[in-house]
């Protein structure tokens, strides 16, 4: 199976020109102070050492995930169904915003991000080979090898995803992991948003793994979400004209990319992109407000 990494998945990298997690400004130092104020109300505040050079932005952000899960408690739309593996519980990454993750938890609309790979490109002759997921809502995740054989596989599709050197020979799941994938994705008629780089080939590919178990197609909302081609708009830096991919904006946003197509891996760098263009917008929303 893909690992989904750290399991605490804080990074140590911050979006280019952004802020760290919780709305610290970036290479900031904190002086006289004792805590840093994760909202704008009355909560609780996150206990910050004094001093140069900045304070440990990991254990911040750990703190700050307690604390926001304290604050407001995940709505059980949001709990993986029982069967479905998880492998990351309640983690979310660095470039987070408290007052998006707090809104995240609280929503009844699930938000999940989905990569997979798979055999080839064609939906109807190809087979998926790896899924990876990730609630936005929980920061719950995780990963597993689908049901597959290399029947018809495209080489260059297994060269891509280095199938060879990374799932052969390795445990598959079973119809029961497919069955909890498929409800969590809004199977269970809970209105669910995919998140991915160009998530309607994933979502294209999953439709053919759920009608091979009689299940239905296209569970979740017919709006798909692709943060990756979304940093174009948010971005100055990119020509007119030249929309980007995943591998692209993560060089706009600092999220470091290593291991490209892994479904894991991938997940994880979406995931991040999601959180550094909330964190964008919310910038560009305090930039440009009006002064009165």
């Amino acid at each position: 199976m893909s690992g989904q990494g750290n399991q605490n998945r804080v990074p140590s990298g911050k979006p280019n020109g952004g802020q760290y997690a919780w709305g610290l400004p970036a290479g900031a130092t904190v002086n006289n102070s004792e805590s840093l104020s994760l909202f704008d109300d009355d909560s609780p505040a996150v206990p910050v050492p004094s001093g140069n050079p900045a304070p440990d932005y990991t254990t911040m952000a750990s703190e700050a995930t307690r604390l926001v899960q304290e604050k407001y408690p995940l709505n059980s739309n949001h709990v993986p169904p029982a069967g479905l593996l998880v492998s990351q519980h309640g983690a979310y990454p660095m470039e987070a915003d408290s007052t998006v993750v707090a809104k995240l938890r609280r929503a009844s609309t699930r938000f999940i991000v989905v990569d997979i790979e798979t055999t080839g490109l064609d939906p109807n002759r190809a087979q998926t080979t790896e899924i990876a997921w990730e609630c936005l809502n929980s920061g719950d995740a995780g990963s597993f090898l689908s049901p597959h054989t290399l029947d018809g596989a495209d080489p260059k599709a297994l060269e891509i995803s280095r199938y060879h050197e990374r799932l052969a020979g390795k445990p598959q799941a079973g119809e029961e992991q497919v069955r909890a994938l498929h409800a969590f994705l809004g199977g269970d008629g809970i209105q669910t948003f995919i998140v991915g780089s160009n998530p309607s080939f994933d979502c294209s590919h999953l439709n053919t793994l759920f009608v091979k178990y009689g299940l239905s197609q296209d569970p979740w909302h017919h709006r798909k979400i692709d943060p990756a081609a979304a940093a174009y708009w948010m971005y100055e830096e990119v020509p007119l004209g030249e929309m980007t991919g995943l591998k692209e904006s993560t060089k706009l946003t600092g999220v470091t990319l290593e291991g490209h197509h892994a479904a894991g891996v991938d997940v994880t760098a979406t995931t991040r992109i999601w959180h550094a263009l909330e964190h964008k917008r919310i910038e560009n929303k305090n930039r440009f407000a009006p002064p009165f």
